[in-house]
């Protein structure tokens, strides 16, 4: 049964807890319309919780004595006030990390932020090692934290010096960069092109675009000789992508394909693929294969730099000299696909 508005709620924590029901009452309202809570009791079990509520919206008393307990916010809550802030200037892939994060750190989205040391924090990331998180994935999620924590202080939740996040330790057992980066073979490509199957298509297109792996999830413009998109850099950022005739036939499917899939799971299945290839490749491959084959072919690296959206170092270049769209379609012809 729901509560009257106004009346305060009771939630269940996560974890394990000797007191997981937290009852909690509204005082008020932010600026952007949100709710001001407080904390005014963790109990047992749910009907003690309840019960206490009801007395405390009984008894006038009892609210006075309350007056000057703090109000809760959530690392959770922190985390999210973060995307909603943010989520119209940022990318996709940026909201996706975000999104992937609070649901890792699951184990302590719901603690009051005032209430996270460095203890209680190192604990939740060395359970994130214990299930084989990446030091990658464990830097994201830092991120994460750090950022919540610096909302916490711009709203005046927590002093300054109670931001534990740069003492989280993320550094897992093996340090070594275990992932080295070379380029598809043209027997492997080859081989690529006699599967016929779909995702195929798909590991073609990032090989003969160059593309990062999210870049091709959101992009900004598809026509039959070209495609606009890019992220990350300013030199990336809207830049033109030729349209190799190899995958002209089958682009526009692989990007109503790419653009219903998050970069959360495209990795994953990409490496799945592999696998069942017995090809030992990362996505990042793909980009490093576009640069090789570019370069055999005899297309100057000041056109490949400006496809792969890497800066050319050279102001005047970067400036002044830009290549028209049908210069770079002739370019990404000399590319021969057998």
């Amino acid at each position: 049964m729901k509560n009257p508005n106004g009346f305060g709620t009771v939630t269940k924590l996560k974890g394990r807890r000797r007191k997981p029901w937290v009852v909690k009452v509204t005082i008020g309202f932010d600026d952007e319309g949100r709710q001001k809570q407080k904390c005014i009791g963790t109990f047992s079990n749910r009907l003690d919780a309840l019960k206490h509520l009801a007395k405390y919206n009984s008894s006038k008393e009892m609210q006075e004595s309350y007056e000057t307990v703090n109000e809760v916010h959530t690392l959770g809550e922190c985390i999210n006030c973060i995307i909603e802030r943010d989520k119209n200037r940022k990318s996709k892939s940026w909201y996706d990390a975000k999104k992937w994060c609070y649901s890792l750190l699951s184990e302590i989205v719901d603690v009051d932020i005032k209430e996270l040391n460095l203890t209680r924090l190192q604990k939740a990331f060395d359970n994130l090692k214990k299930q084989g998180k990446t030091q990658v994935t464990l830097g994201k999620c830092k991120i994460a934290v750090g950022t919540a924590f610096k909302y916490a202080i711009i709203h005046q939740w927590i002093p300054k010096d109670d931001d534990f996040s740069m003492y989280i330790d993320i550094t897992t057992d093996n340090n070594e960069r275990k992932t080295i980066h070379y380029p598809f073979s043209r027997e492997e490509i080859r081989y690529l092109i006699d599967q016929k199957d779909f995702f195929s298509k798909v590991v073609l297109a990032y090989i003969l675009t160059g593309c990062r792996a999210s870049e091709l999830l959101k992009i900004d413009k598809l026509t039959d000789d070209y495609l606009v998109c890019g992220l990350k850099t300013k030199s990336g950022k809207n830049r033109i992508i030729p349209i190799h005739p190899y995958i002209k036939p089958f682009i526009k499917e692989v990007i109503k394909y790419l653009d219903s899939t998050k970069y959360n799971s495209i990795q994953p299945k990409f490496q799945k693929y592999m696998n069942s290839l017995n090809m030992n490749h990362t996505m990042h491959d793909t980009r490093n294969t576009f640069a090789t084959l570019a370069k055999e072919s005899g297309i100057d690296h000041r056109t490949i730099k400006k496809i792969l959206g890497h800066s050319t170092n050279d102001i005047t270049e970067d400036l002044y000299i830009k290549e028209s769209t049908d210069f770079l379609i002739q370019q990404i012809k000399k590319i021969k696909i057998d």
